[in-house]
């Protein structure tokens, strides 16, 4: 970092380390760094890194401990207690799935108060733009793949009979 590298790319594990050089070192002081977290919705589990720990509650600690997951938001919402602190450090996060809680640490309040996302980047316009395929387009309800069923066992492609299903006695 203090050569001055443009891209620093760290893990989950080594995150905690580079941000308390961040904060730290004297010959970082005056630069401006960026945390971008994708996937921020992640999951990290089994045997944690001793220096992660370290900005966990815990309660998460001793989770990781037993076999459980930590995930990357946690992770986040832990180091932000600090932000204030570090004016020179912007967090980002990227998820498809966020958390309540990545809402009120990296969204804004909406008109009605509740934590929204900053920005939104729809899977509607994704599928429009082609970056994913819309896995609805070749759905079929239970009934509609019941009738193709039918129409397929009895061989005269018309509908299927309903008829009472017998008593079990």
């Amino acid at each position: 970092m203090k050569n001055g590298e443009l891209i620093i790319a760290v893990t989950v594990q080594t995150f905690p380390h580079a941000l308390d050089e961040i904060r730290t070192d004297a010959g970082l002081k005056g630069k401006r760094f960026a945390v971008i977290a994708d996937e921020a919705h992640s999951s990290q589990s089994g045997q944690i890194s001793s220096k992660l720990k370290q900005v966990l509650t815990a309660e998460e600690v001793k989770e990781i401990d037993e076999g459980g997951e930590v995930d990357v938001e946690s992770v986040l919402a832990s180091e932000m207690t600090e932000w204030a602190e570090s004016e020179n450090i912007s967090y980002f996060a990227f998820t498809a799935t966020p958390k309540n809680k990545t809402l009120e640490l990296f969204g804004r309040k909406g008109v009605d108060r509740k934590p929204r996302e900053f920005h939104l980047y729809s899977m509607k316009q994704a599928i429009e733009e082609g970056y994913i395929l819309d896995v609805l387009k070749g759905y079929q309800s239970y009934d509609t793949a019941l009738k193709i069923a039918g129409r397929a066992e009895s061989g005269d492609g018309g509908e299927m009979s309903r008829r009472p299903l017998p008593a079990r006695g």
